[in-house]
């Protein structure tokens, strides 16, 4: 995971890196054997504490999550799983793709806040945008716009199941336009199991 930027941790550690005023482009991470990617970034771990990442003006485009003799690659652009509390300001998310969830953003656990930033022309098979999975999301005064699914919801999708119960999500003064998808649910989508 992460082929621009991996963040991990373990034991009871915590990571809480600033980035800020950064362009994280063209990168391409094979996933091997988890199924976690975020070939732009990616926050990954099984530490017992909470860790707080801060990500500020930051540009993270035309990354790609893919195949490598494992299960797909999640979060074309970003990947949050883990004790993972990440807030993004102003940042701009574009032109990411994986073949799987989360053509912009994945989040398997953890949280993720995103203020005035932007997820357009992003592509996954489910959730275009962003695609949701045992954690939260926050978002606000975002723009999501022209993201496509090659199944299902082009901008945000929520899954859960008994397993993992429903995920939290907010969102605030956004504009959500223009995306699509080939099955069903061009905007939102929520789905339980």
């Amino acid at each position: 995971p992460g082929g621009g930027i991996l963040c991990t941790t373990a034991g009871a550690g915590v990571a809480s890196p600033t980035i800020s005023a950064c362009t994280i482009s063209n990168t391409l991470s094979v996933n091997a054997n988890n199924g976690i990617s975020g070939a732009g970034l990616a926050f990954y771990g099984q530490s017992s504490a909470t860790s707080f990442p801060t990500i500020t003006n930051c540009s993270i485009a035309s990354n790609a999550s893919t195949v490598g003799g494992g299960p797909p690659g999640q979060g074309g652009g970003i990947a949050i799983t883990g004790k993972w509390a990440a807030s993004f300001t102003g940042c701009t998310v574009t032109g990411n793709f994986t073949p799987e969830v989360g053509g912009a953003c994945f989040i398997g656990a953890g949280s993720g806040s995103f203020t005035s930033c932007t997820f357009i022309g992003n592509h996954g098979t489910y959730g275009g945008s962003l695609f949701l999975s045992n954690g939260s999301v926050s978002l606000t005064n975002c723009l999501i716009a022209d993201n496509f699914a090659s199944f299902q919801c082009g901008a945000i999708y929520s899954s859960s199941s008994n397993s993992q119960p429903q995920q939290a999500i907010t969102i605030k003064n956004c504009t959500i336009a223009a995306n699509t998808a080939a099955f069903k649910a061009g905007h939102a989508f929520g789905e339980t199991a």
